[in-house]
């Protein structure tokens, strides 16, 4: 289990996204600062749909999956 943790698209995705949000954080020209948004967009995409199937999981189908999804 830990090990696909370690290798998956989802921490990959976060990973990806926190490294350019810091990049972004330093962009000295505008062409760095889109860069780093599209890495971002990039990261964000790995991440948010393996979040969701990782809720689907985790929570029982009814009104405790429902909370879940919902925040």
């Amino acid at each position: 289990m830990l090990v696909g943790m370690l290798f998956s698209p989802h921490l990959a995705g976060i990973t990806l996204f926190t490294l350019a949000s810091l990049v972004g954080g330093f962009a000295a020209t505008a062409g760095e600062l889109l860069a780093a948004r599209a890495a971002q967009g990039i990261g964000a995409a790995l991440a948010s749909p393996s979040a969701l199937a990782r809720l689907m999981t985790m929570f029982a189908q009814g009104r405790e999956r429902t909370r879940a999804v919902g925040l």
